[in-house]
């Protein structure tokens, strides 16, 4: 693999990689998600004609960042891309800027955009003329990453895709061939030793064999090509009663896994199976719980599975709400379920020893952990009788963070975070809650991101594809902490004096490399340091800004569309709450403050201090022990 094809590839699994994205960090992804950006710049046109002057901002600046990415698949474009920016300085009329917008949509139909992307990066990696344009090549892969987000695709799908294009195939010795590449041959149903069997296998091995890296980075194209196809998903439902149940709402069948069954490939034997191990004689007067198939356009797993769940739940609300209450929450068994297509063929199923799997995914109590600690001294202001108002803000906040991050649906995750979030916000005299959380939050962000970030590239050399690439000294990986035992302290400063050396053991040029060397750039540098800070403010502010429009959606129009993207926001938002409510609670205990205000006031002093000492005393000081 050239050295231009594996920087490509090194990037891609860096921006998808599930919670140590060093490029993810760095930028806001919907500048790079066109028709995301374009459908909510629209709706936001028709609901408040751009009065909110946050929002216009936040609109008209990721446009604009989008149209600067430089790179041809976006110049395509620019004649549309002009005139809609030259409507943003229209304060009366905005129809003519919302048609504009929609013959951009128009332009996208079809993921043109990826597909010029594709062919475009295809170019600049084979074209031996080319040299490696490294921020070309990130600027395509992001473009093509996120319209892979809009076709319905997974992070786990999108970081597959990049192994996919790139592999070979297997011959067993029983004549089977094994292949995860996208050949688009048709697998026939017929004996590994049949004629039509082998033909297959000689089309597939020829096409694969003849290759060239060129064709297989144009591979991708086909990804969107793919059609969705009508899949059922089918669950146990717990809760509601099974006996004689069958009828439709919507999307979703209930039915009696003991009378009716929908999947026609098992046996008569395995007849339990669809009852998911239940059988019929082992309860007494037919007690067991009715089954849900639901049907969903089907194109990536997971994200296929996301929907399902939540046409179920929001069905389930339906049939609850004649209920004013009862004894047994309805739930749906997610661990276990099978796929069947139109024909009630099995597809596809999902098992797991539930039992251990809940306690493998528990949480692991350390009752040394500072936040022991700080959790005792929240018990203790308890107990007395005039509880300040920010104790009871802290805590109802921890209670409204615990229910978004058990909550299903990410609708529903996104609310109660936001709530947690307004909760310990709302401030006396000062300005408005919403306000106070876009000012504040993005500071505490930034400085808790500038750390991660450091962080994050230390996490990547304990990574198994790195610690198999890069032949780091042993001694330098004690000094360093890598080798460490659990529950041994581990300093960043031990790390960052030691990038140099690091470095000696990476390939020069690769993505790594680059990313050492400006991380290495960023703790000598102040200015490089405060120019991040600030970079990372601005991104966490637009991310918070985008989730309370979300928010909005949620609570005023009762539902706003699940797609990976909420995903993001989602995941983001869930950290940046946990992150304020902990630091909260520990300037509460460690500076005995009263008021939330003054919790609020810190946030930003420890900001506006870690900004002038670095300007003052430069980068070491966020090294000391």
């Amino acid at each position: 693999m050239n050295t231009k094809i594996q920087y490509f590839k090194d990037f891609w699994d860096d921006f998808m990689h599930s919670s140590n994205s060093i490029e993810r960090e760095l930028i806001h992804s919907i500048n790079y998600s066109p028709r995301v950006l374009v459908k909510e710049f629209i709706e936001e046109i028709d609901r408040n004609s751009l009065s909110n002057q946050k929002n216009k901002r936040f609109f008209i600046d990721s446009f604009n960042a989008f149209a600067e990415i430089d790179v041809q698949a976006v110049k395509n474009l620019s004649p549309i891309i002009t005139l809609i920016q030259r409507q943003f300085s229209n304060k009366q009329n905005y129809g003519y800027l919302i048609h504009l917008l929609n013959l951009l949509v128009a332009d996208l139909s079809d993921f043109k955009l990826a597909r010029d992307s594709i062919k475009e990066l295809a170019k600049i990696l084979t074209d031996e003329q080319y040299a490696l344009d490294k921020e070309r090549v990130k600027n395509l892969t992001k473009l093509i990453i996120n319209e892979l987000i809009y076709k319905g695709y997974s992070s786990t799908g999108i970081q597959k895709i990049i192994h996919s294009i790139f592999k070979g195939y297997r011959v067993l010795d029983a004549g089977a061939l094994i292949t995860d590449f996208p050949h688009g041959f048709e697998l026939p149903d017929t004996d590994t030793n049949s004629h039509k069997y082998k033909e297959y296998c000689k089309d597939v091995t020829t096409y694969i064999d003849n290759l060239t890296d060129k064709q297989r980075i144009l591979v991708i194209e086909k990804y969107f090509d793919i059609e969705s196809e009508k899949r059922k998903f089918i669950f146990q439902i717990k809760g509601f009663k099974g006996e004689g149940i069958n009828f439709s709402l919507g999307d979703v069948q209930f039915y009696d896994p003991f009378r009716v069954n929908l999947i026609k490939s098992l046996s008569l034997d395995s007849r339990d199976d669809e009852t998911f191990g239940a059988k019929e004689e082992q309860y007494f007067d037919n007690h067991y719980y009715c089954n849900a198939a639901v049907s969903v356009d089907f194109i990536d797993y997971e994200f296929a599975k996301v929907k399902a769940i939540e046409k179920l739940e929001q069905v389930i609300d339906l049939l609850t709400s004649r209920y004013s209450s009862y004894k047994v929450p309805v739930s749906i068994n997610t661990e276990e379920y099978y796929i069947i297509d139109d024909e009630g063929n099995d597809i596809g199923s999902g098992f797991s020893n539930f039992e251990f799997q809940e306690w493998s995914d528990s949480i692991e109590l350390n009752n040394k952990h500072e936040h022991i600690e700080l959790s005792q001294y929240l018990l203790n202001n308890l107990s007395n009788k005039e509880l300040l108002v920010i104790d009871k803000k802290i805590i109802k906040s921890m209670h409204w963070n615990r229910k978004a991050i058990e909550s299903k649906g990410l609708n529903e995750k996104l609310l109660w975070h936001w709530v947690a979030l307004e909760n310990v916000f709302e401030l006396k005299g000062e300005s408005s809650t919403v306000d106070s959380i876009l000012n504040i939050v993005p500071k505490l962000m930034a400085k808790r991101q500038l750390y991660r970030f450091a962080w994050m590239h230390f996490y990547k050399f304990e990574e198994s594809c790195y610690k198999r690439n890069v032949d780091i000294p042993r001694k330098l990986k004690s000094d360093i902490g890598f080798n460490r035992q659990k529950g041994t302290k581990i300093f960043l400063g031990d790390f960052i004096k030691r990038i140099d050396e690091l470095k000696e053991c990476i390939e020069p040029g690769t993505l790594l490399d680059d990313q050492m060397t400006w991380l290495s750039k960023i703790f000598q540098s102040k200015s490089e340091c405060l120019e991040l800070l600030e970079d990372l403010e601005k991104i966490a502010y637009e991310k918070l800004l985008y989730v309370y429009r979300a928010r909005n959606k949620v609570v005023h129009n009762a539902y706003v569309e699940t797609s990976a993207v909420t995903s993001f926001y989602t995941r983001f938002i869930g950290i940046t709450t946990t992150s304020v409510i902990n630091t909260f609670l520990k300037t509460r205990k460690e500076q005995q403050i009263h008021t939330l205000s003054e919790a609020v006031f810190n946030i930003n002093y420890e900001y506006d201090k870690l900004k002038l000492d670095l300007k003052k005393k430069g980068t070491g000081i966020l090294l000391k022990k």
